[in-house]
């Protein structure tokens, strides 16, 4: 691939980055500070309250060289619009809102942060399994309200844990897991059955591991595969007393079916970061006293945030003058060439 100087920036005095990503310089102001003193970069940072969407997004690209993303649409139309872009940055991994077989074929390179975040993700999971077993949430409640019932509630220490997904972050899930001497069930489409060895668990088929798990935490990226993978029929297999965690993406789990069981009581209670759309739609989500719902934050740790904030300013410390970001995963290097 050749040097992105010979091929983005030519003749031309800046180099334009749109921060879209909420996220981005969001612990601190150390990342944007740091940007601003890279040579002939010039960064565009426009306030917003929630995700950009995809209309929002063709107003923003065009004269952009660069755009840094976290849930904000980056449509094939959006890419259309993109008169000038060379590189897609996502600040953290999952990339379902970004369309990178269009930025592809566009001569666009897209990268992202994986490994970033296991650590936070993984406690955030095993902080909702806690929670959620023990009746911590409901508990803190009640006594808010004047009721100081005991509540009686499960052990986690011996559990069957079902894990969805066993990439970085389903790895340090299961890590956490064994601490608490937990059977843990996994499933996923690759299974790594050297690492289930050294690890401890067993790999079994997605409907078994429903049926038998005590808590199922979902990590599986959001593809057309694994859109609605947790549905009605998955749902329906899951222990009365079970609970459900999905810190991933919300499209893998019917929200819908999750929001009917806990109403009528067929599971024990779901923790859920993530959501079909940007925020729950759907009002009895706000309603179920099973139900721990959290605004997306998995990965919103300080050190986390600080450590990708710092990486994109690594990566277009390197882009601007000239080179391949090597600190960032590129998921397109066979582009070849940047337009």
């Amino acid at each position: 691939m050749p040097s992105i100087r010979a091929t983005t920036l030519g003749n031309e005095l800046m180099f334009d980055l749109l921060i879209a990503a909420r996220s981005f310089g969001y612990s601190s102001d150390r990342a944007m500070q740091a940007l601003k003193e890279i040579p002939d970069l010039r960064v565009d940072k426009p306030s917003h309250a929630i995700a950009f969407t995809e209309s929002e997004m063709c107003d923003l690209v065009p004269g952009k060289d660069a755009v840094v993303v976290g849930t904000d649409k980056v449509t094939k139309t959006v890419i259309a619009r993109a008169d000038r872009l060379k590189v897609i940055s996502k600040h953290g991994v999952g990339v379902d809102n970004v369309d990178v077989a269009a930025a592809t074929e566009a001569g666009i390179l897209v990268t992202n942060l994986p490994g970033f975040n296991d650590s936070a993700v993984a406690d955030m999971t095993f902080g909702m399994i806690l929670t959620l077993v023990r009746g911590i949430c409901l508990a803190s409640s009640q006594v808010k309200n004047g009721n100081w019932n005991k509540l009686l509630a499960h052990d986690v220490w011996g559990k069957t844990l079902g894990v969805i997904g066993t990439g970085n972050i389903g790895q340090e899930v299961i890590r956490r897991a064994r601490a608490f001497d937990m059977e843990v069930l996994a499933y996923d489409a690759l299974p790594d059955e050297g690492a289930a060895k050294s690890a401890g668990y067993t790999y079994t088929a997605l409907d078994e591991l429903i049926a038998n798990a005590d808590v199922i935490t979902v990590h599986v990226p959001l593809t057309e595969k694994t859109r609605g993978l947790i549905g009605e029929h998955q749902i329906e297999q899951m222990k009365p007393t079970a609970c459900l965690v999905n810190t991933s993406r919300g499209g893998i789990v019917d929200e819908g079916a999750l929001v009917a069981a806990l109403k009528e009581n067929r599971i024990a209670g779901a923790a859920v970061d993530v959501y079909e759309t940007t925020f729950p739609q759907r009002q009895e989500v706000y309603e179920c006293e099973n139900l721990i719902v959290t605004p997306h934050i998995a990965a919103y740790t300080y050190e986390t945030l600080e450590s990708m904030d710092m990486a994109v300013v690594d990566a277009y410390r390197e882009i601007v003058r000239g080179d391949i970001p090597t600190g960032v995963n590129i998921l397109n290097p066979e582009i070849g060439a940047l337009r």
